[in-house]
């Protein structure tokens, strides 16, 4: 059991261990396995770290303490991965598939991004109107790539309760400095205050290897 993290008596991780697939820490694939004992789940002290723990283990005692991860971006956000919906207070928004293509302002890489969004509120909702979302797509080497607002073209469509749409919307560098990207490494979906109300930002993260 070496380099697992337990927060009840060690006695409970038995021989019935059995692995849980897919531990993702903060949206990515975690090199390590986690393993489930009657009922609980046990992950390593490295993935606690990735996950922005701080972990000290001195002789019998286990110390452990979350604090923000130097590499997100400080925003409370609303945080899920590919494939997945994630939502506000108003949104639902999911991420199907992503794909190179040429930088929509110009010359160089950019991507092209199946974003579906659907209306999680009671009444009729603009998405494009919600404190005029500003989207962005960074890559693993850390570009943050602009979106060419055009392509986003159901964002001012009145969607009724439960309704959505899916538009294959597309990011680049508006500088046309980038001769190469990285894979994608999340979306960030930045909400301004509007009417006095600021909606929860979205942060949609893309495991390595997809």
């Amino acid at each position: 059991m070496k380099g697992i993290a337990v927060i009840t008596v060690l006695a409970a991780v038995t021989t019935a261990q059995t692995p849980v697939p897919k531990l993702f820490v903060n949206g990515k694939a975690a090199k390590n396995v986690a393993l489930k004992s009657k009922g609980k789940v046990y992950v390593a002290v490295e993935d606690l770290k990735t996950a922005g723990a701080e972990v000290t283990v001195t002789g019998d005692k286990v110390s452990i303490q979350f604090k923000p991860l130097k590499e997100k971006l400080q925003v409370d956000a609303s945080e899920g991965i590919l494939g997945e919906f994630v939502q506000n207070e108003r949104f639902r928004v999911k991420v199907h598939s992503f794909e190179p293509c040429p930088n929509p302002f110009g010359v160089g890489p950019g991507y092209k991004v199946k974003l579906e969004i659907r209306n999680l509120a009671k009444t009729a909702q603009v998405f494009g109107t919600s404190g005029l979302p500003e989207l962005q797509l960074v890559d693993k080497a850390g570009h943050v790539l602009a979106i060419s607002a055009g392509s986003l073209k159901d964002q001012y469509t009145s969607l009724a309760p439960g309704n959505g749409f899916t538009n294959d919307v597309t990011f680049g560098d508006r500088a046309n400095k980038l001769t190469e990207l990285d894979q994608p490494d999340k979306l960030l979906i930045l909400f301004r205050p509007s009417g006095g109300v600021k909606l929860k930002d979205i942060r949609i993260f893309f495991p390595a290897g997809n």
